[in-house]
C-alpha cells in the first residue's frame, strides 16, 4: 500500500490567516493553479492512484477534482468520507491564526475545540479503513493542514503527541505518506 497526501490548493483563510477549521474557505486562482500542478506530476511520474479520499469541505473537494481532472480519475469514484475534515476551532473558527495558535490546547478545547487526542481518533480510523479496504492500493488523501500533520504522525510515529514534529503541512505539495 501507499499513502500519498495532498493539502488543498491556498485559500482566502489562508491569504487572511484565519482559523478556518470546518468553516468554508474558498480557494484562490494561485490555489488552483497550484493543484493542478501537483495532479500534473502525479502523471509525469506515472504515479497510478487508485482510490481518492477527501470529506465534504469545498476546499478539499476542489483540490480533489482538481486533482482527478489531471490524473484521469472518475469524479464519481473520489470517495467523501468526513473523518478527513479539518480539526474543528470551536469558538475561533474564522478569528485570527494567532489567536488560535497562542493557546493552549487545553484552551483551545475548552473554547470547543476538537482535542489533538479526538483528532487521532479519527485519523487513526480513516487508516484502519484504508488499510482493511485498500491494502493493496495506492491512495491518495486531500485535505487541510492539521488532519494532515495528525495522519502523518499516527502513520509515522503512532503517537498524537508527534504531531506538530516534523512541522507544517505545506499547501498543494504532494508528501508520501506510506
Amino acid at each position: 500500500m501507499k499513502l500519498f497526501y495532498v493539502r488543498h490548493g491556498k485559500t482566502q483563510g489562508n491569504l487572511d490567516k484565519t482559523y478556518v477549521g470546518h468553516t468554508e474557505s474558498p480557494l484562490l486562482g494561485e490555489g488552483i493553479e497550484a493543484v493542478k500542478k501537483v495532479g500534473q506530476q502525479i502523471s509525469a511520474a506515472g504515479q497510478h492512484i487508485d482510490v481518492i479520499f477527501t470529506s465534504h469541505l469545498k476546499r478539499q473537494l476542489d483540490s480533489a477534482k482538481l486533482i482527478a481532472q489531471e490524473i484521469s480519475y472518475p469524479f464519481k469514484d473520489i470517495v467523501i468520507n468526513d473523518l478527513l475534515r479539518e480539526r474543528y476551532g470551536g469558538s475561533f473558527e474564522g478569528k485570527t491564526q494567532a489567536e488560535f495558535f497562542v493557546l493552549t490546547e487545553e484552551q483551545q478545547v475548552a473554547a470547543g475545540a476538537e482535542s489533538l487526542k479526538e483528532l487521532s481518533e479519527r485519523a487513526t480510523v480513516l487508516l484502519e479503513l484504508v488499510r482493511k479496504n485498500y491494502s493493496d492500493k495506492t491512495v491518495l488523501f486531500v485535505g487541510s493542514a492539521t488532519i494532515g500533520e495528525m495522519l502523518r504522525a499516527m502513520v509515522k510515529y503512532n503517537d498524537y503527541t508527534k504531531v506538530f514534529d516534523d512541522g507544517p503541512m505545506p499547501n498543494a505539495e504532494l508528501i508520501q505518506l506510506i
